[in-house]
């Protein structure tokens, strides 16, 4: 038996091989935030007074480094019997399920721990960011609930408090919680964008004079007037104020572009290496044995093309349900150097072994099926939405012939708006800050899928957005019978509260109009040509 870590920028794979089988163990790390609830394996804590509990945590957290998860849990279970106020030796506990796609586990181990021990105002707002994580929204609620009750909360617990309100459809709630973070502490970015994603405004609404109002606080922090102006930008867009809302896009995007720098080489480089490649290297590996159900089923496209809003109408089917955003599948191919590999088969005559390709096969599959929790044998189904999986068809044309593959098209102008009007705040969505950025990713994106629809790809099918936001039941419903499964269904029995859409795009998918989304970029056109001339060869025309 052979072990390999593979590290990654934002998680770790193990894989485990022995003879044909493999293993795959997928544990996100947290984003830090003093209202997450962090796994720390090795810090001790000095307040504790039970020294035997003190060292079960950390003997548990050796055993997990070492794999050893059936010794960890016991041991950590151990450490939690003699210290049921060990927040630490709980964290571990819940993050090893969580790890598992124990969801169930995790959820039960923290409810039994709210009845049972005492609880601190900032012990139970680390709980409710865990539970937020792994979905259980009503729990991690009720945890932030009894927070600000018991003792004075700065900004940031109340606007995670408006943030669960708002996944539950509690919207009038939510804003309330929204203002009173914003009240409190007002260099919070993040809650502005909430806030204003979180309704539509008209004229006269009086939560206006509070975002004017807020722009005006003195020593703004630069990203913090960011997403304020982003924020504004929205808000007159909702209005029909194209004018203003421009100018107010104009400064936030200018604003980040200070901070976060597009890395353009990096995606001529892949782009280049996948054209280049020879086509034979994606064709489809021999048949595996018979298939691990669920199988995966890949929503793919550019952000803002329609992908969550397609993930969650078809996971109102039973049979579907989704792993959202999986960073697996490009993490896998860069981690192993498949690409490159492949480039020097022409030269060397020696191919991947398929042997090892089976192995990332089951070990993709190991990572979406936890990822989803996994779900029982009545799904047929497990989403893959992240939409980046555009750059690796040809991996899931070889690993997963028969996958079905739904790519998203929308007009290219309106992903365009959509983009540069959004603040994503992250560096690997780093070109939206740039119109010319932004126009080199589409095109990006039209080279590469033009390269996979001529290999072909058996099961792909392309799902045009105005489409899908005019007849959503008539595009679904044929989705489903090229799935093979029943148009006609009862609602989904995997989750009845309301699903988290862990997107830019959330609250525009559980909005039930959509059609003011198509033709947008017409509002624009002027001004953004008067800006950014070399629009005109995409067609923008005023």
């Amino acid at each position: 038996m052979t072990t390999k870590w593979i590290f990654v920028r934002d998680f770790h794979i193990m894989i485990t091989v022995s003879a044909r089988t493999a293993l795959i163990a997928v544990s996100d790390r947290f984003r830090p935030g003093p209202y997450r609830m962090q796994e720390s394996l090795s810090v001790k804590n000095p307040a504790l007074t039970d020294a035997r509990a003190e060292q079960l945590y950390l003997e548990g957290n050796d055993l997990r480094r070492q794999g050893d998860t059936e010794g960890a849990e016991a041991v950590l279970k151990e450490a939690l019997q003699l210290a049921p106020d060990h927040l630490p030796a709980l964290s571990s506990l819940a993050f090893l399920y969580r790890a598992e796609g124990r969801l169930r586990d995790a959820e039960d181990l923290l409810a039994a721990w709210t009845r049972e021990t005492p609880r601190d105002p900032h012990a139970l707002i680390q709980i409710a960011g865990f539970l937020e994580e792994i979905r259980a929204y009503p729990m991690a609620l009720a945890c932030l609930d009894e927070a600000v009750q018991k003792a004075p909360a700065p900004g940031r617990p109340w606007f995670l408090r408006g943030r669960l309100l708002l996944q539950l459809g509690r919207t009038g709630q939510a804003i309330e919680s929204f203002e009173t973070a914003l009240e409190r502490e007002g260099t919070l970015d993040a809650a502005f964008l909430e806030l204003a994603h979180a309704r539509t405004f008209e004229p006269g609404d009086p939560l206006i004079g509070f975002f004017e109002r807020a722009r005006q606080i003195p020593g703004l922090m630069e990203s913090t007037e960011a997403g304020l102006c982003f924020a504004l930008g929205k808000i007159c867009d909702d209005q029909g104020l194209w004018d203003p809302a421009l100018e107010w896009i104009e400064t936030a995007n200018r604003l980040r572009r200070k901070r976060i720098r597009y890395d353009r080489p990096n995606c001529e480089t892949m782009l280049r290496e996948r054209l280049l490649a020879p086509r034979k290297l994606w064709d489809p590996l021999p048949e595996r044995a018979p298939a691990q159900s669920p199988d995966p089923l890949f929503i793919l496209g550019l952000p803002r093309s329609g992908t969550a809003v397609l993930e969650r109408l078809l996971t109102e089917h039973p049979a579907i349900v989704s792993a959202g955003e999986l960073p697996a599948l490009p993490a896998l191919v860069r981690s192993t150097h498949l690409v490159e590999r492949w480039r020097a088969f022409e030269a060397s005559r020696e191919p991947v072994p398929d042997e090892e390709m089976a192995t990332l096969r089951e070990a993709y599959l190991g990572a979406l099926h936890e990822t989803a929790g996994n779900p029982p044998g009545t799904v047929r189904y497990i989403i893959d939405r992240n939409p980046f999986n555009f750059f690796e068809v040809g991996i899931i044309r070889r690993l997963f012939p028969r996958a079905p593959v739904f790519a998203l098209e929308r007009d290219s102008r309106d992903i365009l708006i959509s983009l540069y009007f959004h603040d994503f705040d992250h560096p690997d969505l780093a070109f939206t800050y740039s119109i010319e950025e932004i126009d080199f990713f589409i095109q990006a994106h039209q080279r590469i899928m033009a390269f996979w629809s001529a290999l072909p790809v058996p099961r792909m099918r392309t799902v045009r957005y105005e489409t899908l936001m005019a007849e959503p039941p008539i595009v679904v419903q044929s989705l489903l019978r090229f799935l093979d499964l029943d148009p006609d269904h009862p609602p989904s029995p995997h989750d009845l509260a309301p699903r988290l859409i862990a997107a830019a795009s959330a609250w525009l998918a559980r909005q039930p109009a959509y059609g003011r989304t198509s033709g947008h970029w017409k509002h624009y056109a002027e001004g953004l040509l008067a800006r950014h001339p070399e629009l005109g060869r995409m067609g923008w025309v005023p």
